[in-house]
């Protein structure tokens, strides 16, 4: 099997070039050229990097410029909040792990998922940002394959089985809460 981490745009091109046989995306469901079904939903904060004086960040700091906010690439909620606070960002990411980098150095901003935040070390420091719950957003990621195209039996058995470990995964984090 053949894993490729690629830009949401891309992979659709991939399905649709033949390239690939199936994937996983945050890219908004609705082109009808594919099937999506929901695998899991990703909640996203906005957070900080180490501060001078291990004093806490707010939003308004933020729109004052005592940190630069990071803008992933296509990332719309990003780009938005950049133009609402009318900052000049001076950071572009093209990933996760691009902007856990650039928070990490300290005095930046960003949206990060807070799975991902909580699987760092504890030693990154990543705070979230005061006053930024309203900001608060989830992206539904999906499993995605061509609608025309029959999948093989290890494409189907791959779905299957992903589908299976995110309804379970689901379920047990839903009877522990």
């Amino acid at each position: 099997m053949d894993v490729r981490v690629r830009p949401p745009r891309e992979l659709l091109d991939d399905l649709l070039s033949r390239h690939i046989h199936i994937g996983i995306t945050g890219a908004p469901v609705g082109d009808s050229h594919f099937e999506y079904e929901e695998l899991f939903i990703e909640e996203f904060r906005l957070y900080a990097g180490p501060m001078e004086g291990e004093e806490e960040l707010d939003l308004k700091d933020v729109a004052a410029g005592k940190a630069s906010l990071i803008v992933r690439e296509q990332d719309r909620h990003s780009l938005a909040l950049a133009k609402r606070l009318g900052v000049e960002h001076t950071a572009v990411a093209s990933g996760l792990e691009s902007v856990a980098t650039l928070l990490a150095s300290g005095g930046y901003a960003a949206f990060l998922p807070t799975h991902y935040v909580a699987g760092l070390p504890r030693l990154s420091a990543f705070r979230e940002v005061k006053g930024a719950t309203e900001l608060i957003y989830r992206a539904p990621f999906s499993v995605v394959i061509e609608r025309s195209r029959s999948p093989s039996p290890a494409v189907a058995l791959f779905r299957k089985q992903l589908l299976n470990c995110h309804q379970e995964a689901s379920i047990t984090l839903a009877c522990s809460a």
